[in-house]
């Protein structure tokens, strides 16, 4: 099965002598598989997802190819449809002073396999959503409240046709039930197909629970890279943190 993603001999640094991040790290996102990045705070997680978002402006080592071509040879818009970003800044995700109608129509216009109306779309989301949003179908997205935006921008990732889903801590403002409702979602190997998805998370037992690899980054020692998850605990990985 080819890689999605493959990442080798990764290495980066702010400024020249400064502190090197990810030490030659390497790995590979194969379809229908999660991957998911833990460390500490300063470690670079979002660093290393900002790489692999768009690695043309941010000088580094390594190589990284997205769909066996490297990276900084597609074109933005091409980049747009093969990768995208679930961030937990809803403004990186979603235009919200536009409405919810015409945020959904910038998306088909993104991801023009996309053949659904702004109706069939709604009726995708849970049913407690569905009468609210058809109403608001005018309303200019910031007018929903944090949660209701990170779950309307979950929604249309689902009905992208990129391959690679970047998820940066992207339950930030969820209460548990719909962090619930949106991990099984996004989650659903049935449903996840060609795609391969990367997450930044601080939630080990997350991470654990639908996770195929984990890489753990530390401030000075190589990262870990974990590709076999079966019979860990999250006491071992936060051990494995320090």
């Amino acid at each position: 099965m080819s890689q999605i993603l493959s990442v080798r001999d990764l290495s980066f640094s702010y400024l020249a002598n400064s502190r090197v991040f990810f030490n030659g790290l390497s790995f590979d996102l194969y379809p229908q598989t999660i991957t998911a990045v833990i460390g500490q705070n300063g470690t670079g997680k979002s660093t290393l997802a900002r790489l692999l978002v768009d690695n043309t402006t941010i000088p580094y080592q390594g190589t990284v190819l997205l769909n066996a071509a490297p990276l900084s040879s597609y074109h933005q818009r091409q980049l747009s449809q093969e990768r995208i970003v679930l961030s937990q800044k809803m403004h990186e995700n979603l235009f919200l002073d536009l409405s919810l109608e015409e945020n959904w129509k910038l998306w088909t216009w993104r991801f023009p396999l996309i053949q659904e109306r702004y109706e069939d779309f709604i009726n995708s989301f849970p049913v407690v959503f569905q009468k609210k949003w058809a109403s608001f179908k005018h309303s200019l997205l910031r007018s929903l409240s944090g949660g209701e935006q990170q779950l309307f921008a979950a929604q249309m990732l689902k009905k992208s046709t990129a391959s690679l889903w970047l998820l940066d801590e992207y339950t930030s403002q969820l209460d548990v039930h719909h962090t619930d409702y949106i991990t099984q979602t996004l989650f659903d190997k049935k449903t996840l197909g060609h795609r391969a998805i990367f997450m930044i998370s601080h939630d080990i037992d997350l991470a654990l629970r639908y996770c195929d690899q984990m890489i753990i980054l530390h401030y000075e020692n190589p990262p870990l890279v974990l590709t076999d998850l079966s019979g860990y605990h999250a006491k071992d990985v936060k051990e494995m943190m320090l």
